[in-house]
């Protein structure tokens, strides 16, 4: 899989559960389509058939969605699914060291990340959240907007499973802002690239 970490951007923890708390449904105009499609890694499928009454629910939704980003629901929208995220892979590897070198200007945790990477203590997860990139299409052919859908409450069901919260029911942090694992008690941040949600858990240090 192959990963653009000029134009991959992380997004950082506080973004991502802001966008898990409003829905997962995010849409850019036409001319934003190039940063945000190297996102997420070349379309592997499109929509398959499905059930009627799924087909309906999504049908409406699809209508939701052009209306929300200004397009009549008439407009061809054509469904891909991006391939899974490997989180073992070299070349996300490389994107998240980038990733976090960029992020050193303003999160005071990236370093952590970068080290327990280098030390191999960095442990990574990518739940299946059934991502969709959405293409919308005039009538004769040109690109009208871009949009991405995800399972959010598979996402949020994830963090909540994994997060510790303290006493007032807030996320718990760590000294340095980083968010704390439940299980482990170690720091934790989470990311995403296009609809590919991951979470990440490294020693917190002393």
């Amino acid at each position: 899989m192959q990963i653009a970490s000029e134009k991959t951007r992380q997004v950082s923890s506080d973004l991502a559960l802001k966008i898990l708390n409003s829905g997962s449904e995010q849409t850019v105009p036409s001319d934003a389509k190039t940063a945000q499609s190297q996102q997420s890694s070349s379309p592997s499928s499109i929509a398959p058939e499905m059930p009627k009454s799924q087909a309906n629910v999504t049908a409406s939704w699809m209508r939701n969605l052009a209306a929300e980003i200004g397009l009549p629901a008439g407009y061809k929208q054509v469904w891909t699914q991006p391939s899974r995220l490997d989180v073992t892979s070299d070349s996300f590897k490389d994107y998240l060291r980038g990733a976090q070198e960029t992020a050193k200007g303003w999160s005071p945790y990236a370093g952590e990340i970068i080290d327990a990477l280098d030390a191999g203590t960095l442990t990574i997860e990518s739940p299946e959240t059934n991502p969709w990139d959405i293409a919308f299409y005039h009538e004769d052919g040109r690109e009208a907007g871009y949009a991405m859908k995800y399972d959010d409450e598979v996402w949020m069901d994830f963090l909540n499973d994994h997060l510790a919260r303290d006493e007032n029911g807030n996320y718990a942090r760590t000294a340095s802002g980083a968010y704390i694992d439940k299980a482990t008690g170690q720091s934790a941040d989470m990311g995403q690239i296009g609809g590919n949600c991951y979470y990440m858990t490294w020693p917190t240090p002393s």
